[in-house]
């Protein structure tokens, strides 16, 4: 389980500052998006079914292609032809991909997110990348980055969830 709480710098307990239930991360991708898109405007927590905990400043899901990590830009950097940007967040690898040229299309299963990135200019639906709607084609690549690769689980669900997207 992943669970993640939408609370501003220094407002923490703060009145209108609660935790989000129901579609945290994408109420910390609005808050964030609606201060800018900035840093120091809204953090996420995370928490796997590990116990593993992190918290990070959401504005790093609106940062420009030379602030990503290598191997984000590595990946995107060799995208070719349609583009399926699974978990695509905000949307900046999608956005990436769309000014070089690339036909991309987001998945997302939080609707909140899923509003963001379209508000942002990317083609999304909203889904579990397990369980993509009919109609939408093929493609001839797929990023999976960030936190996505988590949602693949164990190595032979990985597998079998590689294997479909491909």
């Amino acid at each position: 389980m992943t669970t993640a709480t939408s609370t501003p710098a220094g407002a923490a307990g703060a009145p209108g500052h609660e935790p989000v239930l129901g579609d945290p991360f994408g109420a910390v991708l609005r808050r964030c998006w609606e201060g800018g898109g900035g840093r120091d405007l809204a953090f996420e927590v995370v928490e796997r079914d590990d116990g593993f905990i992190i918290a990070q400043d959401a504005g790093k899901y609106f940062e420009p292609r030379d602030q990503w990590p290598q191997t984000e830009q590595w990946a995107v950097e060799r995208a070719q032809g349609r583009v399926l940007d699974v978990g695509c967040g905000a949307g900046r690898h999608g956005l990436a991909l769309l000014e070089s040229g690339h036909e991309v299309l987001g998945v997302d299963s939080s609707p909140g997110v899923v509003e963001v990135a379209r508000e942002r200019g990317l083609d999304v639906v909203q889904a579990e990348f397990t369980g993509l709607p009919e109609g939408i084609g093929r493609f001839d690549s797929f990023l999976l980055l960030g936190n996505g690769t988590g949602l693949l689980g164990t190595p032979e669900r990985a597998r079998a969830i590689l294997d479909a997207l491909a």
